[in-house]
């Protein structure tokens, strides 16, 4: 990866590519995801020798589109520093059926964590590591 081709895009462009990336996940096209990450995308936050790419990703947020409906994610704060992304974000949704041993709630629920993407030099995600703070998870959602 050349750094200096990953400069071309702007700070806020690297962090609108992340943000229309938590929207094609949740909501969008499942095939926006072919085109925001590259084919070698590895996510170091998924199961012990899951495969890299994008067709994981498509499997796993069709999965969690049907556990957790609808879905928000808002990014609370973003940093960039070169071809780095780091958003503290929020997830605030509705869980629809069982899942890792929890029933659905009645209510939303909303969680935190800190996710760090790193961008390739045409503007597509190589890699994600997410950090999720276990004191928010299953967090009754503010009404």
């Amino acid at each position: 990866m050349s750094f200096a081709v990953c400069m071309t895009l702007t700070d806020t462009d690297k962090i609108r590519l992340v943000e229309q990336h938590y929207q094609s996940f949740w909501h969008g096209d499942l095939d926006d995801l072919d085109r925001q990450l590259a084919p070698c995308f590895v996510d170091h936050s998924a199961p012990p020798d899951s495969p890299a790419g994008p067709a994981p990703i498509k499997e796993h947020a069709r999965m969690m589109r049907d556990v957790f409906h609808p879905m928000t994610v808002r990014v609370d704060d973003a940093m960039v520093d070169g071809p780095v992304v780091v958003v503290k974000a929020t997830w605030s949704g509705r869980q629809t059926t069982e899942f890792m041993g929890h029933q659905p709630l009645p209510h939303d629920i909303s969680w935190g964590g800190i996710v760090v993407w790193r961008l390739d030099g045409g503007g597509r995600i190589l890699e994600r590591s997410a950090f999720f703070d276990p004191a928010t998870v299953y967090v009754e959602a503010a009404q």
